[in-house]
């Protein structure tokens, strides 16, 4: 059993459990399970520090679990509470082995999986999402050895019907490989729009002649983000690809700002682009650009709500991504959702918005 509860639905049918913290933490995650588990039955509360009775449960002290869970048949105990390492010391010393963490964002998950109407999105959603919080890569081992030979080739296209696609914008081109194969893909006359702030990776990489000769693929030394502006990021210079925005929520630590290379990059947002540019119609747009997602998502607003354009963003930079993403795009209608991993650690897990009009799957 794993050590964190990601969703509500890993819980066993009809069980009878207890909740370690009677705080707000507690009261709220036993007011979710009471709306979306109705089988289940929370026997009572766990608190060091309160008694009596709280929103109509009784509050125990942790000397008396085992009474309890014996009295109420109860053998799981889900911690809902900030002080979350605390609370195992206490179970352990205990003895008490039965108990689940319940992840400060299984509500926010939970919210979500209902928008990926295929099963199989929502056990490699939760996987996923699990093996990048417990940093297991066995997760991300086990599915990837059970794909066929040249899954990770899928990336960016398993779920895109590419023959519906006349423009699109490639945000994060890299090395053009992916920008080289949508191409190829797209009907005759199509249009591509590369970005990629750090020039010297797609000029030094090994498809610049095919994308200069190719005269509907037009390529920007610029980053895409929620508007324009000149932004400070931090790359990595053992690993080519890899920044931090400083903009951004996500900071590098003290020894890689020692090492990583600070730079001033221009960026853009889609919406300005689109307007500068007369872009009539955007019907694809591939996002890998190290966790600056939603910001670049939330400058492509205006060009989202008009268009509905097929999206593969990636998500695993940030874990927040894996619910604030769904939840944005989510906003628009019009969108069903699938996901794909393509590593066999911790990258590369791709979320896909297909519009209602694309759904062939």
């Amino acid at each position: 059993m794993g050590k964190f509860l990601n969703t509500i639905h890993d819980i066993q049918e009809n069980a009878n459990l207890a909740i370690f913290g009677a705080g707000s933490a507690g009261i709220e995650f036993k007011e979710y399970l009471h709306q979306k588990r109705k089988d289940v039955s929370v026997s009572f509360f766990i608190d060091s520090y309160k008694h009596g009775v709280v929103d109509d449960i009784e509050v125990v002290n942790p000397r008396m679990i085992k009474t309890y869970q014996e009295e109420y048949n109860c053998s799981l105990i889900i911690i809902a509470s900030c002080f979350s390492q605390e609370i195992e010391k206490i179970l352990k010393d205990l003895g008490i082995e039965n108990y689940r963490i319940a992840n400060a964002t299984l509500l926010e998950l939970d919210d979500i999986l209902p928008m990926f109407p295929f099963e199989s999105d929502r056990e490699l959603l939760l996987s996923c999402f699990a093996g990048y919080l417990n940093r297991d890569a066995q997760v991300f081992e086990s599915y990837y050895q059970n794909k066929e030979s040249g899954h990770n080739l899928k990336q960016y296209e398993e779920f895109i019907d590419f023959s519906q696609i006349n423009t699109a914008i490639d945000a994060g081109t890299h090395w053009g490989y992916h920008l080289k194969k949508f191409s190829k893909r797209m009907p005759p006359g199509s249009r591509l729009f590369g970005f990629e702030p750090d020039w010297q990776i797609i000029k030094g990489g090994p498809h610049w002649e095919y994308l200069q000769s190719q005269q509907n693929i037009s390529l920007f030394p610029l980053a895409l983000w929620s508007k324009p502006e000149k932004l400070d990021i931090y790359v990595d210079p053992e690993h080519m690809g890899r920044s931090i925005c400083q903009s951004s929520s996500e900071k590098p630590t003290n020894a890689e700002m020692a090492s990583w290379k600070r730079i001033s990059i221009d960026a853009t947002s889609v919406d300005a682009f689109a307007q500068e540019r007369n872009i009539e119609g955007l019907d694809f747009i591939k996002m890998d650009i190290e966790g600056a997602e939603m910001q670049a998502l939330k400058g492509a607003q205006e060009t989202i709500d008009r268009y509905r354009p097929s999206m593969a963003v990636c998500i695993y930079h940030k874990l927040s991504d894996f619910y604030d993403i769904p939840k944005f795009i989510h906003q628009f209608g019009g969108y069903h959702f699938r996901i794909g991993h393509y590593h066999p650690e911790f990258a590369e897990t791709v979320l896909y918005a297909i519009p209602e009009r694309h759904k062939t799957i």
